[in-house]
């Protein structure tokens, strides 16, 4: 049998499931100081709301359809905004 790690199902506080990852907008926001804008700006060319801006800046998961929009706007891909971050948690259970 191929032995491979096994994601344990999560639950954060607010209810979304978390599979050992967490995903940073660093990259985002280094961008945005670099283009001179403000995440408010961001947030109205990219035709997003003010909800999902605040869901990034507290690191939360956001729609791909979301990073599309900002990444179009600041002539991106996704890797230019985002990272996702291997935080420890997960588990070798079910390794065969």
């Amino acid at each position: 049998m191929i032995d491979k790690l096994v994601p344990v199902k999560e639950f954060e506080d607010d209810g979304h499931e978390v599979y050992g990852m967490k995903i940073s907008y660093k990259k985002l926001w280094k961008q945005l100081i670099d283009e001179d804008m403000m995440k408010k700006d961001l947030q109205q060319k990219a035709g997003i709301s003010w909800a999902t801006m605040t869901k990034m800046s507290k690191g939360e998961v956001v729609s791909t359809e979301v990073l599309m929009k900002v990444c179009k706007v600041l002539h991106c891909d996704v890797g230019d905004i985002v990272e996702f971050i291997d935080d420890g948690e997960i588990s070798e259970r079910g390794k065969n």
